[in-house]
């Protein structure tokens, strides 16, 4: 059987992986930092950390852990309603091998208070490139939706919340086992504008 000329080794996949990586965070510090010296008085910079365990979607525990790491900018767009642009330098995903990955997301925020404080709930979609498969799934390419419900203390930089979420290729290739997650999120605003 000829080889295929167009075949990469995993070298090559490697490689290819850490440029997309360093790519993605390249581009989320450029958005970060350029959002961040926008005029706006109620701009925060946070840093999120979250992870949970797994299910399928017949409800039975997967037992797969997952860790991921955010930083975001967020900013109120109108009364209880906010913006984040949120970069996932880091995703883990522990399955029959660790899979890591790295990504970029939208959220917005419907905060009880209008300032951006207090009770929250935030549904987000975000686009995460990995270098290895999860099993059964054949694309290096998932979009990462959530839904959170959380509390943004006042005059505290800390976030604590809860998180749902599911993980697939959205159908676009042949197989597509995707994994649901429930998370305990802790976040810390690195900055604040005042």
């Amino acid at each position: 059987m000829p080889r295929n000329e167009h075949a990469w080794s995993s070298r090559d996949r490697r490689v290819e992986w850490v440029r997309k990586l360093g790519l993605v965070l390249v581009l989320s510090a450029c958005l970060i930092h350029t959002a961040a010296r926008a005029e706006n008085s109620t701009a925060r910079v946070r840093a999120e950390l979250w992870g949970g365990d797994t299910f399928n979607g017949q409800g039975h525990w997967l037992h797969d852990l997952y860790l991921v790491h955010a930083v975001e900018f967020e900013w109120m767009l109108f009364g209880h309603v906010s913006m984040g642009l949120r970069g996932l330098p880091l995703l883990t995903y522990l399955d029959t091998r660790p899979i890591a990955g790295a990504g970029l997301s939208v959220t917005n925020r419907l905060y009880w208070e209008r300032d951006g404080n207090g009770l929250y709930l935030a549904p987000e979609i975000a686009v995460v490139a990995h270098y290895a498969r999860f099993e059964s799934n054949s694309s290096y390419i998932n979009l990462l939706s959530s839904l959170d419900v959380g509390y943004q203390f006042r005059d505290s930089p800390l976030r604590i919340g809860l998180k749902l979420e599911h993980m697939s290729n959205a159908n676009l290739t042949a197989h597509n086992r995707g994994w649901n997650g429930i998370s305990l999120l802790v976040g810390w605003s690195l900055w604040r504008a005042r």
